[in-house]
């Protein structure tokens, strides 16, 4: 993917990825430091590897599938516990050494919380689009690589090659990701405009704030392009 080269320039950088990220990643031979899902759906298979070598440490959010939880729990490369707004799991949350991280509502600002709670000093974001480029709704390599999308008429975008992706909902007994929604434009990284949907524009948002925020540091955006998100430089 675009995200590669950038991060095999960064040999000395902590890096956190996400669930959906992770197998294109270790196919690639990035050995990321850490994961983070907060999935209700059972994805475990996405972070098995990771648990099973060893090679990173697994952040889950208690609310997660079950299957991710246990998996976490017996992670070879130690495992870490969040919560965000929900009080009824704080006690259980300290009790186990949690940290409360309000995060948003994606793992990608999970992941980013999840950087600043332990102090890191320069964040820089990777792959992070937040926007529609071309037909490719997810990067190749990951879970959700075949899923396409089409821009059609009434600003709307219409999913295809959702078959996976509702099976595994299904399974889970999750209501499916509608398979049309309506996109807009938003100012985009480089210059001009993208497509987006409400979904990445809460994301993008969030991180908006939370880069303008950041006191200790610096917000780099080194995705290569997407919708521009105010207060991080690039």
């Amino acid at each position: 993917t675009d995200a590669l080269p950038v991060l095999r320039a960064m040999p000395r950088a902590i890096i956190v990825a996400v669930n959906t990220s992770l197998p294109a990643l270790l196919a690639a031979g990035i050995e990321p430091h850490a994961v983070v899902t907060i999935e209700g759906m059972p994805v475990s298979s996405q972070i098995r590897e990771a648990a099973e070598s060893g090679s990173a440490e697994i952040v889950v959010d208690l609310l997660s599938h079950p299957d991710a939880v246990a998996l976490a729990a017996g992670s070879r490369g130690g495992a870490s516990w969040i919560v965000s707004g929900q009080p009824m799991l704080l006690g259980v949350l300290d009790a186990i050494g949690g940290v409360p991280t309000p995060y948003g509502s994606s793992a990608t600002t999970a992941a980013f919380a999840l950087a600043v709670s332990r102090g890191a000093s320069e964040i820089i974001l990777v792959g992070l689009d937040l926007c529609y480029r071309g037909d490719r709704a997810y990067a190749d390599g990951t879970p959700w690589g075949g899923l396409r999308v089409e821009h059609v008429a009434g600003d709307r975008l219409r999913y295809t090659g959702t078959e996976s992706r509702d099976e595994l909902h299904d399974s889970a007994g999750i209501p499916r990701v509608p398979h049309e929604r309506t996109e807009f434009r938003v100012p985009g990284q480089l210059g001009g405009e993208v497509w987006t949907t409400l979904e990445f524009e809460d994301q993008r948002r969030w991180f908006s704030a939370a880069s303008s925020s950041v006191a200790y540091g610096t917000v780099w955006n080194a995705s290569g392009g997407g919708a521009r998100i105010e207060g991080a430089i690039g």
